[in-house]
């Protein structure tokens, strides 16, 4: 039976990938996939000089760029292809990583991954993100196979593909220490946890390293990627967690009803939550005034700032999801360190963008407990029919993501 389900897997991952990529090689570069392109053909030609405007360390590009000289690939329709490869192959270690946490129902957990709709187009796009999701996948993938040296070596391969990677990173070393000892603080535990991880460690020394000598995180680009504390990135997410994750929001509707009328708390807490909201949802970013009719995010985004009234009315799904997120059980106690670490991540980010909740959304489905069975496969569903329209009007040029 398993034999068969993974050919019936594979089959679909071969033909579902093919028609994609056919329909999308041909087409234009789109928004920031330019200057990926240009800096992978840059090093592929012998030229080591980095593009100004990229933010990030080019460990993709050069990756991609060995790849592509071993392979004499130097088109954009070729270079599409190795990250579409990359893309296939980590559906594979997501599909394992679930069947470790989830047994036989990772497959339903694999069909969300390979669907999610703020990823499935970038697997077919020259964007760093799904290398990136990759050697994060593989980080934790051997985290729990208690492999912590390979583990920590794919965490800091992560780093030089995203650096903002080190806070997952900084998640998988205290994954390892509340697995093995509990929030309680245990003195033996924690040498232990440096000892055993200590390439993880390593790779947090490294990227302080970088933060000090880099003066920031941001690679390129610095002026508009300047750190500090925003709340702007926090709250999208959760406004968009409400959508993403709709048959399972609505199924915790009772249990949403019976955790309320036993904890009347929680409305002190969404009204702080509520004024937070009010105050410091802030747009601001120059990049999310961009294209306002091109850019799906910014076209959303605009509208939280349109007026106060709509403003507070678009509060309804943040506090939906928030409420629904306390209600939603995860399959092991370590696993709600995704919580903090997702805030953590998003906390230095002034420009609002999808893209950065890709690790954390991704996690969550890995870490979620499984609901019935129709709640899962109408996920799957909606998440196939989103991702595929979604590819479409991308290629189209209706909108980017």
């Amino acid at each position: 039976m398993v034999r068969k389900e993974y050919i019936f897997f594979t089959l679909l991952l071969i033909v579902l990938f093919t028609f994609s990529f056919l329909y999308i090689s041909g087409k234009n570069l789109f928004v920031d996939e330019e200057v990926h392109y240009l800096q992978i053909k840059r090093f592929i030609s012998g030229d080591n000089r980095i593009y100004e405007i990229l933010t990030v360390i080019p460990g993709y590009h050069y990756f991609l760029s060995i790849v592509g000289k071993t392979f004499n690939f130097y088109t954009e329709s070729e270079i599409r292809l190795l990250n579409a490869v990359i893309g296939l192959i980590s559906v594979f270690i997501f599909l394992f990583t679930a069947f470790k946490i989830e047994g036989k129902n990772g497959w339903n957990k694999g069909l969300q991954y390979l669907f999610f709709p703020i990823l499935f187009p970038f697997f077919f796009l020259i964007y760093t993100d799904v290398l990136s999701l990759l050697l994060v996948l593989l980080m934790f993938y051997f985290v729990l196979l208690k492999k912590y040296n390979l583990g920590g070596i794919f965490g800091i391969l992560s780093f030089f593909v995203r650096q903002n990677n080190i806070i997952w990173i900084l998640f998988a070393l205290c994954f390892v220490y509340v697995k093995e000892n509990g929030i309680k603080y245990n003195f033996k535990g924690f040498v232990k946890t440096f000892r055993d991880c200590k390439i993880f460690v390593f790779g947090l020394f490294l990227g302080i390293l970088f933060f000090i000598w880099n003066k920031g995180f941001s690679f390129g680009d610095k002026e508009m990627h300047t750190s500090g504390i925003f709340f702007g990135n926090i709250f999208f997410l959760l406004f968009l967690f409400f959508f993403l994750f709709l048959p399972l929001n609505l199924s915790n509707f009772w249990k949403i009803k019976k955790f309320v009328s036993k904890n009347k708390w929680i409305w002190f807490l969404i009204i702080l939550v509520f004024i937070i909201y009010i105050r410091f949802f802030i747009v601001n970013h120059p990049y999310n005034f961009l294209g306002k009719d091109y850019f799906l995010r910014n076209i959303l985004l605009q509208k939280f700032i349109s007026g106060n009234s709509i403003k507070a009315m678009l509060f309804l799904p943040i506090a939906y999801s928030i409420l629904s997120l306390f209600v939603a059980k995860l399959k092991k106690k370590e696993f709600y360190l995704l919580y903090p670490f997702t805030i953590l991540s998003l906390l230095p980010m002034r420009l609002i963008e999808q893209r950065y909740y890709l690790i954390p959304l991704i996690l969550f489905i890995l870490f979620k407990d499984e609901k019935k069975g129709w709640i899962e496969k109408t996920a799957i569903g909606v998440y196939f029919v989103l991702s595929i329209l979604i590819l479409y009007l991308i290629g189209e040029s209706k909108f980017f993501l």
